[in-house]
């Protein structure tokens, strides 16, 4: 099915703006939501593709966001529809979306005794540490940044004292275990951060469709770096390759009253900007 630029146009327009309209991210799924369940798979994909190759510009990077959000919301649609989407994405020969739309694991797997914490923590048991997680002694909670225990990273990512410092900390561990990074990701404040983006996505630990879901809000020079990074799985390499193509391109599109007029606004949450299924197999056959 062939598309029209303008009906493209029109798409992505009406989400943008439904995004754009609530300030409040964890309430962007919804309405991302109804849009994929509603809209013609061709059309759809096309719109996707659209919002990453103008990552670069603050709305379709949040929307792109919002998207992303809904599919680890788990608020994906019926599997049918799941397959039409893919399959669109495959007839345009596009894997940054296809990568969405699949289940693939990370190419690294850790247990949790693989993963240390703190030596001084150690011995501590469980409960203490998620009470520790609410202090506001900075040192305690960089040590917790250590912590292998979902329980106590939750409380902390929380803490309005920690720092993206120290949240960078916590996804870019290795080994890592992979609901600690899903846990960053998914978060209404950490996940916007550009720099846990890149920790997200450089990770050999992170399940490599959340990696893939990630690097379109990477910058040029990183998907550059990506690229070119033997650490990770190639499909995640494959697809920075092919955002960086699409973003060059991005950037030579010329914004007209026919085409996308956007205001550019920084996107802000807690005073930050945004800056920032089926299974498949460890390698790089993955299979929808």
């Amino acid at each position: 099915m062939l598309v029209s630029e303008a009906s493209i146009a029109e798409h992505t327009a009406r989400l943008t703006r439904g995004v754009r309209v609530v300030e409040d991210n964890r309430l962007w799924p919804p309405i991302v939501q109804g849009f994929v369940s509603e809209t013609d798979p061709a059309e759809l994909v096309a719109v996707v593709h659209r919002l990453i190759t103008l990552g670069h510009l603050p709305d379709f990077r949040r929307t792109f966001h919002a998207l992303i959000q809904c599919l680890l919301a788990g608020r994906i649609i019926e599997y049918q529809r799941s397959q039409d989407l893919y399959m669109a994405a495959c007839d345009a020969e596009l894997l940054p979306i296809q990568m969405l739309l699949l289940r693939a694991p990370a190419l690294l797997s850790a247990r949790t005794n693989d993963v240390l914490m703190d030596l001084t923590l150690r011995d501590i048991p469980l409960g203490t540490r998620k009470t520790m997680a609410r202090s506001n002694d900075r040192t305690i909670l960089t040590r917790l940044a250590l912590d292998p225990a979902v329980s106590v990273v939750t409380i902390l990512l929380d803490n309005p004292l920690l720092v993206e410092e120290d949240v960078v900390r916590i996804v870019a561990r290795r080994p890592n275990l992979q609901d600690i990074i899903e846990l960053v990701a998914k978060h209404p404040k950490w996940s916007l951060r550009l720099t846990i983006h890149e920790a997200i996505v450089s990770n050999p630990y992170t399940p490599t469709t959340l990696a893939a879901a990630f690097v379109p809000f990477l910058n040029r020079s990183q998907l550059l770096e990506v690229s070119c990074d033997g650490r990770i799985h190639t499909a995640v390499r494959d697809v920075a390759r092919i955002v960086h193509q699409w973003r060059c391109e991005g950037m030579s599109i010329e914004q007209t009253p026919d085409g996308v007029v956007y205001e550019l606004r920084p996107a802000e949450l807690d005073g930050s900007p945004l800056d920032g299924a089926s299974e498949a197999p460890a390698n790089t056959n993955l299979e929808h």
